[in-house]
C-alpha cells in the first residue's frame, strides 16, 4: 500500500501544480496584455497610413476624372477628324467632277473655235 500512495499527489504537489498552472496563465496574460499595448500604439499610425492613403485615393479620382475629361476631349477630337475626311473625300470629288466639266468646256470651246474657223 505504501507504493500506491508513493504514486499518489501530495497536496503539496497539487498545489504546486495550481500555483504553476496559475503562474502561467498570468505570464500569458502579461503577453497578450504587452501585444495589445504594442497594438495600442501602432493606431495613431494606422490613421495616419489611412489619412495618407484617402488622400491617395482621393488625388487618383481626381487624376481619373481629368484623364476621362482627356478621352471625352479626345473622342471629339477624333470624331471631328473623321467628319473633315468625309468632308475633304466630298470637296475632292467635286473637284474632279469640276475638272471633267472644265476639260468638257476647254474641249467645246476648242471645237467651236474650229467650227468658227472653217466656217470663216
Amino acid at each position: 500500500m505504501e507504493k500506491k500512495h508513493d504514486d499518489a499527489p501530495s497536496d503539496l504537489e497539487k498545489k504546486l501544480t495550481k500555483i504553476d498552472q496559475e503562474l502561467v496563465k498570468q505570464a500569458m496574460l502579461e503577453v497578450l496584455k504587452e501585444k495589445e499595448i504594442e497594438q495600442l500604439k501602432e493606431i495613431p499610425q494606422a490613421k495616419e497610413r489611412i489619412a495618407h492613403l484617402q488622400e491617395t485615393v482621393e488625388q487618383k479620382d481626381l487624376d481619373i476624372a481629368k484623364l476621362q475629361g482627356q478621352v471625352v476631349d479626345l473622342e471629339s477630337l477624333r470624331s471631328n477628324y473623321q467628319a473633315l475626311l468625309v468632308k475633304k473625300t466630298q470637296v475632292e470629288c467635286e473637284r474632279d467632277d469640276l475638272q471633267k466639266k472644265y476639260l468638257k468646256a476647254v474641249k467645246k470651246v476648242g471645237d467651236m473655235e474650229k467650227t468658227t474657223e472653217e466656217v470663216q
